[in-house]
């Protein structure tokens, strides 16, 4: 009896043991929340090696895109602030060195609750038993995880399942989004039992709701102030939501250097950044990042020099400095005015336009660089200028959409089809575009005038390469215009303006604008017909624009005033005599070239001297 008593305590000290170890395996959960790693700290290795051996199928319907459309326009956003070019791209496929990221691949299910709460499921082996290549699944909510709790049971359980049919694919839950209800709603509760869930075996969370649960700064937790999924929520604690946590993070910091603009369903753009941040952490950590930041750099950037300024207007001065260098990279530069700082820009800028000034005010500048890192240079040497003096009041008007503007695609491989209500196409193409002027600035003075074009996407990047604006020569229709009926319609000769195509790939955001403020002058004073410009391509950098049909397309703002009255006293001597008609008559003849006799002499100010303005100041003589 002993010694079966003895085998006994043996088996069951063996039992706890092997039970112990068994226990030990469960991996480490990773845990991707609002504590996710900043971007510019997570090594450019990790990336790459996510890029090289990540194959992605992502499952979503609106909520779920905030990560992609946040993911899309945070390429052209670490681009402008001097990362590697397109280090952070992504297509279906991994085509140039991107990452492979199939978004939407699936058929028969569009989320984890859509047509129902186990369709995703069947879709996913289906997808993945034809797509052996893809080692990573991600399914996201929209909605549907305010369930039951045994709703979420059924999703853990077939993510379980997944896991054991597939052990080389690496599955990533998710919470759902927030809804408002704060800490006591069934949202709240059912993000609990998923993440608890993750925690206790070793999963791999996207935690979505917890991403947006937290502005950057991460010190306030504003889903137990009931946010809801457009960031608004109850500041006050009076029972509503009357702030949005959101637009105040992106009021009181610089877009295009601390956040960046992007599209964001039911939600900020704010939140999509977040979602793009926190999805690339995502990536590294799938890849075999440890989530450790690269080391702290405490060296501050070059001090940049300021090479011109220049008073424009009344209201505007621009300035251009030199671009500073850093040990690791320039992400921006800030520029102060009298000592105070007024704005930044990212490193892709080395120059400035300062507008709604003062006339006849003096005003000095200086400018500083940053890195990632929030170390800022010395401040350049300071620059002056004073603006111009004005008399007059300008006004700006913006042309945009379908009903201001007419516009089309022409493409030669398709040189009789029109492309009038395309919201935009695969190039190569021309674009040609008419604004339509209102009656408000004709015969007035054009102070300026720029085009504005929305890029989805350039390829091909070459240095020294533009986007040419020509004029064109002969009427069209949005309606019926091709590339034949169009192939000679402007004239080629001569450039309206152009557009240096940016280094990088702008993606979702306005191209450069283009000055077309000479032109625009000649349309509004009647001396060229307004038949619009044609946009076209030169050399292998190509950008995809989107039209006016889109949401977000083509516009031109336009300042302008009213045009001086000329008093005709040419020669200056305080009366409208008989001599100043002498001084016209010898601008026109070209015997007097002073500026100033010239510039008096253009009586009906339509930009010559001719005996039309000789008859004017003899009619006003006569009475």
């Amino acid at each position: 009896m002993k010694k079966i008593a003895t085998l006994l305590t043996m088996c069951f000290f063996s039992v706890l043991f092997i039970i112990s170890n068994v226990q030990a395996v469960v991996p480490e959960a990773t845990i991707i929340d609002h504590t996710y790693t900043p971007i510019e700290q997570i090594p450019e290795s990790a990336i790459l090696n996510a890029k090289q051996n990540l194959h992605i199928a992502y499952g979503h319907t609106s909520h779920g895109s905030q990560l992609t459309t946040g993911m899309s326009a945070l390429v052209g956003f670490m681009n402008n602030l001097g990362y590697p070019q397109n280090l952070y791209a992504y297509n279906s496929g991994g085509s140039g060195g991107a990452l492979d990221l199939r978004d939407s691949p699936f058929s028969g299910a569009s989320d984890l609750g859509n047509p129902n709460r186990s369709a995703w499921a069947t879709a996913t082996r289906n997808y993945l038993d034809a797509n052996p290549d893809i080692n990573v699944i991600i399914w996201s909510w929209c909605g549907q995880v305010s369930g039951s709790e045994s709703d979420i049971d059924l999703y853990l359980d077939l993510m379980n399942t997944l896991e054991g049919e597939y052990p080389d694919v690496r599955f990533v839950y998710m919470t759902g989004h927030l809804d408002g209800s704060g800490e006591t709603g069934t949202v709240h509760q059912r993000n609990e039992q998923i993440r608890d869930y993750c925690m206790l075996n070793g999963k791999t969370l996207f935690d979505f709701a917890d991403i947006e649960s937290y502005d950057p700064d991460g010190q306030i937790n504003y889903m137990s102030l009931m946010a809801n999924d457009n960031c608004d929520y109850d500041s006050d604690g009076n029972g509503s939501r009357d702030s949005n946590w959101a637009q105040e993070w992106q009021n009181s910091h610089v877009e295009d250097v601390e956040w960046y603009s992007c599209t964001s369903a039911h939600s900020q753009p704010l939140n999509a950044n977040q979602k793009a941040y926190a999805a690339w952490n995502l990536w590294a950590r799938i890849a075999g990042w440890d989530g450790g930041a690269v080391e702290e750099d405490y060296e501050a950037p070059s001090v940049p020099e300021i090479l011109s300024i220049e008073a424009i207007s009344a209201t505007q001065i621009d300035l251009s400095w030199s671009a500073s260098t850093d040990n690791i990279r320039v992400a921006g530069y800030r520029i102060y005015r009298d000592g105070n700082l007024i704005t930044a820009v990212s490193s892709g800028y080395t120059e400035y336009q300062d507008t709604d000034l003062e006339p006849s005010t003096l005003y000095t500048y200086r400018v500083s660089a940053f890195d990632s890192s929030g170390n800022e240079s010395g401040l350049s040497d300071s620059a002056s200028a004073t603006t111009l003096e004005t008399s007059q009041e300008t006004f700006t008007i913006k042309l945009e959409g379908i009903d201001a503007i007419d516009d089309a695609f022409l493409l030669s491989r398709c040189p009789d089809t029109n492309f009038g209500t395309t919201k935009y196409t695969s190039g190569p193409y021309d674009f040609i575009i008419k604004f339509n002027l209102p009656s408000e600035i004709l015969f007035k003075n054009i102070i300026e005038a720029k085009a504005y074009f929305y890029v989805y996407s350039q390829s091909g990047y070459a240095e020294d390469q533009y986007l040419n604006f020509y004029k064109v020569n002969s009427d069209w229709a949005e309606n019926t215009v091709t590339w034949n009926n169009s192939v000679n319609n402007y004239d080629s000769s001569a450039t309206v303006a152009q557009v240096l195509h940016p280094s990088g790939s702008p993606s979702h955001e306005y191209y450069p604008p283009a000055d077309i403020t000479e032109q625009v002058q000649r349309w509004a004073d009647g001396i060229d017909e307004n038949y619009g410009l044609r946009l076209k391509n030169e050399g292998q950098t190509f950008i995809h624009l989107k039209a006016s049909e889109y949401s977000v397309g083509p516009y031109i703002e336009i300042t302008y005033s009213e045009i001086e009255e000329n008093n005709m006293d040419i020669n200056g001597d305080g009366t409208v005599d008989v001599l100043d008609i002498m001084a016209c008559i010898n601008v026109v003849l070209g015997t007097e070239t002073s500026p100033d006799i010239v510039a008096a002499a253009d009586v009906n100010n339509d930009g010559s001297v001719s005996i039309i303005d000789v008859m004017e100041i003899i009619d006003t003589i006569l009475g």
